[in-house]
């Protein structure tokens, strides 16, 4: 598990249940978002995160500059394409 700044993800796009979702990537893996938490529920989006790998998945969490908090988000399998930055 992994508390990331958003400086180190890349995002990118991908394919999940047959639709195109905004996802990021991160040392080579594609990760798609699973929940959004406020800033004071990190031990919530740790707890998520940490069951995700009890189940044998890769998960990351994210903090987020804006809106502040913290992002779950899953390993994908497929990555279809890089997305552009917004400022």
């Amino acid at each position: 598990m992994f508390i990331l700044d958003p400086a180190q993800v890349k995002p990118c796009y991908v394919n999940h249940e047959d639709k195109l979702e905004a996802g990021i990537r991160v040392y080579g893996k594609a990760f798609r978002m699973l929940a959004n938490y406020q800033p004071s529920q990190l031990k919530n989006a740790i707890t998520h995160c940490r069951a995700c790998l009890d189940n044998h998945a890769l998960s990351i969490v994210v903090k987020n500059p804006s809106p502040a908090g913290y992002t779950v988000w899953l390993q994908s399998a497929e990555r279809v394409g890089e997305a552009a930055r917004t400022a």
